[in-house]
C-alpha cells in the first residue's frame, strides 16, 4: 500500500532528456533512420514504415543508414531514402490467415433472432470472424528482433484495415461478439495473448507493436476475463492468470495515479499519462509537424506526452482532451492536455477491475487478497462519486486538473460509472430521473445514425458527427443499469437504431466500418489522421452483442411489433444473486447462475453475492436497526424518549418476517399507522435485548497492591470503592447472540468486558483505553487482556474497530488507541508471544486509518498528509441510535442532499468521541458557537487524532523491534517521523505556542482552546528532545486562556454552546491527556501544573463520590463533584473511563498526596507532601 499512501504525482512538464524513448527498438522508435524516413513522407500513412520488417538485424540496419548519412552529408534525397528502405525492409506480412477452430457458420444465437433480415445480417457478421482471423508466423517467433510486431502464441481477431495487429481495448467488444458466436476457445486464446503481452512488456500496450510499448489503453483485461469466466466457468484458467490480472492493476496504480485537490479536498484517481520522448512513431510526421508550432523544446515535449496520453485513451483525438486558455474545449491539437484531465470512463473501468479481481479472489478462496482489492474498489467508488459526479446537473463529468472544475460537455463516457457498475443501487434509484433528464436535455441521443462522440464538430474523429460502436454499447448498457421503464425502453431503441444503421451500411457496402455518421444511418464516419477502416472487429462485436440481447424482439424496420414491452435484462439475475449469497462455498453452482445475458457491469459483477464477505469497511445493512421505513416510523413516533432504546431491542422473529409483518401493517393502515399501532407492533415483534449477562471478572481483587501505594487513608478507601465498581460493570455476551446474530443489533465478542455504564451497555472503543489502564492498575491483567482481544477480534472481522459493539455503529470508528492499549498490556506483562500473535492485527488497524481517513494539505508551499474523522458515506440517513435528534436537526436544511451531508458530518463528529462540541462547528459568520447543522468535522484535521496516530505508528515500530524485525520496525518508525513532522508543520502555532486543529478547507488554524491541544505531548508525537521546549510554550498558552482556573477540572472548551463536549463539562479522558502530557514532557513548570490539575480532579471526583456514591461520565468544571450536563441524553453513571482515570492519577500521585480538612469548606482539599 505504500505506493498508495505517498503517490503524489507532479503536473510539471517532463523534459525530453528525462523521458524514455517510445520503445526499446531504435529503428522503430528513436533513431535518425526513423526521423529521416518519416519526415521524407515517402508513405502517405506514417504507420506503414514502422510496420515493415527488417531484412537484417537492427544494428546492421542502423549502421547502414549511418553510412548513407555520411555519404550524403546528412542530407539524403527522398529517392535515396526510398531506395534504402526498399533495400533494408520488407513489406511481407508477419501474420498468416487463421480460421478459428471453434468458428461455426450457424451459431446458436441466430435461432433467437426473430427478424429474417437481421438473422441473415447476424450470420453475415459471424462470417467475418474467419476473414479477420490471424496468427503470428513462425519466422517472427524465431527472429523477433527484426520485427516491430510483438509475437504472441495464439490466433486472434484483428480490428481490420490498417490495424492488422492485436489492439487492447478493441478486444473487449470483439470478445463480446465472439462469445455471442459461441467461440469460447478463441476468446481464451485472445485473453492469453494479452496476458502474454503483459508479461513481456510489464503492462498491456496499446497494440502488439513495439512502438506502442510506452502507452497502454483502457484497462479492460479484467472485464474480458469476467466475460469469459461467466460464459465458460473455466476456473482453472482464472487461477493460472489471477497474478497477471493483479500485475496489470499494479501497473496502473504505479504509473497513472494522480493526487489532486477538488472541492477543497484531496483525492487520488487515474489519468492517462504516457511520458516518452518524441512523436508517436506510427504518426511521426503528423506529430512532429504539429510540434513545430510550439516555441520551446519543453512545450514540444509536453505536446508529445499529451498526444500519446490521448492516444492511450483510445479517443485519438477529441475535443474531450482540449483545454484552451479560457479553460474550455474549443481549440485544436495544439490545445491537447489529456494528461491534465481525470476521465470518468478510465476510473470507472479501473474501479470495476478492482472489484472484479476481489471477486475472483473470493472464487479462488483467497479471502485476504480479496479484501485488499475490495477495499481499493470501495475507495475508488467513493472518489468517483465525490469528484466526478455533478449533483446539480445529475451526471458525471471529467475533471479538469488545470482549472479545478468539471468539464461540462456531452460525451458518452459521462455514463461510464453505470456501465461499469461503480455506483450503488440506492444512488441509482435516487438519481435515475436526473441522469435521464440530463441525457434527454443534451440532445445527444436524438440522432438516427447512432450516438455521436460529442456535440462539437471539430474535424477530429472522436467528435461529432462520428458515432463509435463501443460508445453506443456503453450508453445502452448504462441505460439498462438505470433500470427504469423509460431507460429500458431507451436502451432498446438505441440498440435497435444502431443495428438498423449498421445493417443499412452493410447492405450498401457489404462491409462493416470502424465508425459511422450519427446524422445519416449507415454512412461511414470521417475525420482524423487516416481514412475510415473496414473490417471491423468492435463494430461486429457490438452488433452481435445487441442481436444476442434483443434479437428476439428487434426488427429491421418499424412495425407494430416494435411496441413490445422491454424486460430489464437483469431481472432474472437478482434471484440468482440472492441464492448465491446462501451458497458462497458452492462455487460451481454460483458460476452456473451467471447467465450469458446478465450484464457484466453491476458493481459486484461476477460474484455479486460476495459483497459482504469481501468488503473491508462495511456499514450496517440491517433494514431494522440501521435503515428502512420501520426504523423511521418508530423513531419519529418518539415511542421511546431515548432513540437508542429501540435499536437495542431484540427481534422475536427473523428480520424478513418482521419486515413482512410491518409491510402488512403499512398496507392495512394506508401507510399511516398510529402511534398506538406502532407500539403494539413493537410489543409483538421485539423484546428487551438481554444480550449480556452479568460477569464477575475472575481476576477481580478487592485489595490490589495499588492501594498500599496511596498514602492518605481516605483516598485509599476512595480508590478501594472505585476498584469495587469493576465487578459491577462486568458483562459477557450471551451465547444466543453468537447463535442468532441476525436477531440482535449487538455484535458478538468472545471475552467478558467492562461496560462504561448507564445507557452504554456495550463495548466502546476509546472508552476501553482508560478502562484497560485502570484494570491494569487494579492488577486485573486477564480482564484487560480479554478486552483488548475483543477489539482485536473486531479488527479481524471488520478491518477496523467500530465506535461500539452494535451493528448501527458500523461505518465509523473512534480514536485509534488500540496500539496504546497493547503497549500498556505488554509493558505490564512482558508477554512477548502474545505480542507476536497480535502485531499483524494492530498493523491492520493502522492501515485502515491510513487508507481511509488521510487527506493531503498544502501549507507554506509544502504538502503534508494527516488524518481526519470521516464516517463511511454509504451509511445514509440519521444515526440509528439518535435518529429522532438527527432527523429533527436536519429539517432546517433546504434539501435532501444537504441533509445527507449533515448526517455524514454528524457521524464523523461522533467518530471523534467528542459528540458534540463547538470544536466541529464551522459557521457562515465564523462565530464559534453555532448549532449542530454547523458541524463540519470532515474538513478539520484534529490535533488529538493525528497525535494519537503518530504515537501508534511509533509503537508499531517499537513492537516490531521488540520482535527482532528491524526492517518492518524501520518502516513504521519512518512513517511516525513523517507524521510528527506533519503535525509540527501544520498543527503547531509557533507564535502562540500551542497545537491547533487545522481547517483543510479554509486552510487555517482553528485558534480556540481545547484540552486536546496537549495530546502531542501525551501521545509522544513530538521528538523527545524537543518535548520540554514545546511544554514550556504550552504552559504559557494554557495559563493565558483561563481554562485552568476552574475548581472542578479542565473544561472541554471555554465556549458554552449547550453541547456536552463544551463548557462547563469536564471529561475524564481530557484530564488524563492534559495532565499526562504535561507530566511526560520533562519540563518542570509543566509537571508542576500537571500536579495542580491532578489535585483538582481527584478532589472533584472524591466530592462527587462522597455525596452520591457514584462516578459520572463527566463533571461540572465550575462545581466540584457535580455531574455535567448538555447533549442528547442525561448524564450517565458507572463509569468506566472515569474510574480508570482516577486510578491512573492516584497511582501517579497518591504516594505524595493527602486530604486536608478545611473548616470553611465541608469537603477537604488535596495537598502534596513535600
Amino acid at each position: 500500500m505504500q505506493r498508495f499512501l505517498l503517490a503524489v504525482l507532479s503536473l510539471s512538464v517532463a523534459y525530453a532528456s528525462e523521458l524514455p524513448p517510445s520503445c526499446s527498438k531504435p529503428v522503430y522508435c528513436n533513431s535518425q533512420l526513423l526521423h529521416y524516413v518519416q519526415m521524407s513522407n515517402i508513405y502517405p500513412d506514417s504507420k506503414t514504415f514502422v510496420d515493415l520488417t527488417m531484412r537484417n538485424d537492427e544494428n546492421s540496419t542502423l549502421a547502414a543508414f549511418d553510412d548513407l548519412l555520411m555519404v550524403t552529408n546528412n542530407n539524403p534525397t527522398k529517392e535515396q531514402i526510398q531506395t534504402f528502405v526498399n533495400d533494408h525492409f520488407d513489406a511481407t506480412s508477419e501474420l498468416e490467415n487463421w480460421t478459428p477452430p471453434d468458428y461455426r457458420p450457424d451459431p446458436a444465437f441466430l435461432a433467437s433472432i426473430k427478424d429474417e433480415k437481421l438473422r441473415q445480417f447476424g450470420k453475415d457478421i459471424n462470417d467475418i470472424w474467419p476473414i479477420l482471423g490471424r496468427k503470428v508466423k513462425a519466422e517472427v517467433l524465431e527472429n523477433p528482433g527484426r520485427f516491430s510486431l510483438i509475437p504472441v502464441d495464439h490466433g486472434f481477431i484483428i480490428p481490420g484495415g490498417r490495424f492488422k495487429e492485436l489492439y487492447y481495448w478493441d478486444t473487449y467488444w470483439i470478445i463480446e461478439g465472439l462469445l455471442t458466436s459461441g467461440m469460447k476457445e478463441t476468446v481464451k486464446g485472445v485473453i492469453g495473448n494479452l496476458i502474454e503481452l503483459l508479461k513481456t512488456i510489464g503492462h498491456i500496450p496499446n497494440g502488439s507493436r513495439w512502438y506502442y510499448q510506452e502507452r497502454s489503453q483502457p484497462p479492460l483485461l479484467t472485464a474480458m476475463m469476467a466475460l469469459y469466466i461467466r460464459e465458460t466457468k473455466d476456473i482453472d484458467f482464472l487461477k493460472e492468470n489471477i497474478d497477471a490480472l493483479e500485475e496489470e492493476l499494479d501497473y496502473w496504480l504505479k504509473t497513472q495515479l494522480i493526487t489532486f485537490e477538488a472541492n477543497d479536498k484531496v483525492y487520488t484517481l487515474l489519468r492517462y499519462y504516457a511520458p516518452s520522448e518524441g512523436p508517436r512513431p506510427e504518426s511521426y510526421y503528423e506529430d512532429y509537424t504539429e510540434a513545430q508550432t510550439f516555441e520551446t523544446p519543453e512545450r514540444q515535449s509536453q505536446f508529445y506526452i499529451d498526444i500519446k496520453s490521448a492516444a492511450e485513451s483510445g479517443w485519438d483525438f477529441s475535443t474531450r482532451w482540449f483545454i484552451n486558455d479560457e479553460g474550455n474545449n474549443n481549440g485544436s491539437l495544439r490545445t491537447i492536455r489529456a494528461s491534465e484531465i481525470v476521465p470518468v470512463d478510465l476510473n470507472s473501468i479501473f474501479a470495476n477491475a478492482l472489484q472484479d479481481v476481489a471477486n475472483f479472489q473470493v472464487l479462488l478462496q483467497n479471502r485476504r487478497k480479496s479484501a485488499h482489492w475490495a477495499y481499493l474498489a470501495k475507495q475508488w467508488f467513493s472518489t468517483i462519486k465525490e469528484v466526478l459526479w455533478n449533483n446539480d446537473d445529475g451526471i458525471w463529468y471529467d475533471w479538469d486538473l488545470v482549472n479545478k472544475q468539471h468539464r461540462k460537455y456531452f460525451y458518452p463516457s459521462n455514463v461510464a460509472p453505470l456501465w461499469m457498475g461503480v455506483v450503488d443501487q440506492g444512488f441509482i434509484r435516487k438519481n435515475a430521473p436526473k441522469i435521464l433528464g440530463w441525457l434527454k436535455a443534451s440532445n445527444g441521443l436524438n440522432y438516427p445514425g447512432g450516438i455521436p462522440t460529442s456535440l462539437k464538430r471539430s474535424g477530429e474523429q472522436w467528435d461529432f458527427p462520428n458515432a463509435w460502436p463501443p460508445l453506443v454499447s456503453i450508453v445502452v448498457n448504462s441505460l439498462e443499469a438505470l433500470n427504469t421503464n423509460d431507460s429500458i425502453r431507451m436502451a432498446f431503441e438505441i440498440a435497435q437504431n444502431w443495428v438498423r444503421a449498421c445493417h443499412t451500411g452493410f447492405s450498401a457496402n457489404k462491409q462493416m466500418f470502424e465508425k459511422y455518421d450519427a446524422e445519416i444511418p449507415g454512412r461511414v464516419g470521417g475525420g482524423g489522421e487516416y481514412t475510415v477502416q473496414t473490417g471491423f472487429g468492435w463494430s461486429n462485436g457490438v452488433v452481435l452483442e445487441f442481436l444476442g440481447k434483443y434479437g428476439h424482439k428487434m426488427t429491421s424496420h418499424d412495425s407494430t411489433d416494435d411496441l413490445l414491452t422491454v424486460i430489464p435484462s437483469n431481472t432474472a439475475s437478482s434471484k440468482n444473486t440472492g441464492n448465491a449469497k446462501k451458497n458462497l462455498t458452492e462455487l460451481n453452482m454460483l458460476i452456473q447462475r451467471l447467465r450469458r445475458y446478465v450484464p457484466l457491469y453491476p458493481v459486484l459483477s461476477l460474484l455479486g453475492a460476495c459483497a459482504h464477505a469481501i468488503t473491508l469497511v462495511p456499514t450496517c445493512n440491517s433494514s431494522v436497526y440501521c435503515s428502512g421505513e420501520l426504523l423511521r416510523r418508530v423513531q419519529l413516533a418518539r415511542i421511546f424518549p431515548d432513540s437508542k432504546t429501540f435499536v437495542d431491542l431484540k427481534l422475536q422473529h427473523s428480520e424478513n418476517e418482521t419486515l413482512i409483518d410491518f409491510a402488512k401493517l403499512m398496507a392495512e393502515t394506508n401507510h399511516n399507522p398510529t402511534r398506538e399501532q406502532l407500539v403494539n407492533f413493537i410489543d409483538k415483534h421485539f423484546e428487551e435485548g438481554k444480550e449480556l449477562e452479568e460477569w464477575r471478572p475472575p481476576d477481580f481483587d478487592p485489595d490490589p497492591p495499588i492501594l498500599q501505594e496511596i498514602a492518605d487513608p481516605k483516598l485509599r478507601s476512595f480508590a478501594k470503592n472505585i476498584i469495587a465498581i469493576w465487578e459491577k460493570l462486568g458483562r459477557k455476551v450471551q451465547d444466543d447472540v453468537k447463535t442468532h446474530p441476525e436477531q440482535y443489533s449487538f455484535i458478538y465478542v468472545p471475552n467478558g468486558f467492562i461496560v462504561p455504564g448507564g445507557r452504554f451497555k456495550e463495548l466502546y472503543y476509546w472508552d476501553s483505553f482508560w478502562m484497560v489502564r485502570g484494570l491494569l492498575i487494579s492488577n486485573m491483567t486477564q480482564t484487560a487482556k480479554g478486552m483488548i482481544e475483543n477489539l482485536l477480534y473486531l479488527v479481524e472481522r471488520y478491518g477496523y474497530i467500530p465506535n461500539g459493539s452494535r451493528a448501527y455503529y458500523l461505518g465509523r470508528s473512534q480514536p485509534p488507541l488500540l496500539a496504546a492499549m497493547v503497549a500498556s498490556y505488554f509493558a505490564t506483562t512482558g508477554d512477548i508471544s502474545w505480542l507476536e500473535k497480535h502485531i499483524g492485527t494492530v498493523e491492520k488497524e493502522l492501515k485502515y486509518w491510513l487508507n481511509k481517513k488521510k487527506v493531503t494539505v498544502e501549507v507554506k508551499g509544502s504538502k503534508y498528509m494527516l488524518l481526519r474523522y470521516l464516517a463511511d458515506r454509504k451509511g445514509i440517513g440519521p444515526r440509528p441510535e439518535s435518529y429522532f435528534e438527527d432527523y429533527s436537526n436536519a429539517r432546517i436544511l433546504p434539501n435532501e442532499d444537504k441533509r445527507e451531508d449533515f448526517y455524514t458530518e454528524i457521524k464523523s463528529a461522533a467518530e471523534s468521541g467528542w459528540d458534540f462540541s463547538s470544536r466541529w462547528f464551522v459557521t457562515d459568520s465564523n462565530k464559534v458557537v453555532g448549532n449542530l447543522t454547523d458541524v463540519h468535522a470532515t474538513r478539520i484535521l484534529p490535533v488529538d487524532l493525528n497525535a494519537i496516530f503518530a504515537g501508534a505508528l511509533q509503537l508499531a515500530g517499537n513492537f516490531r523491534n521488540t520482535l527482532k524485525d528491524r526492517r518492518e520496525a524501520q518502516k513504521w518508525w519512518s512513517l511516525a517521523k513523517y507524521w510528527r513532522n506533519a503535525i509540527d508543520n501544520v498543527l503547531w502555532d509557533p507564535v502562540e505556542g500551542v497545537w491547533y486543529d487545522y481547517d483543510a478547507q479554509a486552510k487555517s488554524s482553528r485558534k480556540r482552546f481545547y484540552p486536546s491541544c496537549a495530546t502531542p505531548l501525551w501521545a509522544g508525537a513530538v521528538e523527545e528532545y524537543n518535548a520540554p521546549k514545546y511544554a514550556a510554550r504550552l504552559v504559557k498558552y494554557l495559563l493565558s486562556t483561563g481554562a485552568l482556573n476552574f475548581p472542578g477540572g479542565i473544561p472541554a472548551s471555554i465556549q458554552n454552546s449547550g453541547e456536552q463536549w463544551d463548557f462547563p463539562n469536564a471529561w475524564p479522558p481530557l484530564q488524563s491527556i492534559l495532565i499526562g502530557g504535561l507530566e511526560a514532557s520533562g519540563n518542570e513548570e509543566a509537571q508542576q501544573l500537571a500536579k495542580e490539575q491532578a489535585k483538582l480532579w481527584i478532589r472533584s471526583n472524591y466530592i462527587g463520590f462522597s455525596i452520591w456514591q457514584k462516578m459520572f461520565e463527566k463533571y461540572d468544571a465550575e462545581q466540584p463533584g457535580h455531574e455535567g450536563s448538555g447533549g442528547e441524553y442525561i448524564v450517565q453513571d458507572g463509569f468506566g473511563w472515569t474510574n480508570g482515570v482516577i486510578l491512573e492519577l492516584l497511582q501517579r500521585y497518591g504516594k505524595a498526596m493527602i486530604l486536608v480538612e478545611n473548616p470553611v469548606d465541608p469537603f477537604p482539599s488535596v495537598s502534596l507532601i513535600l
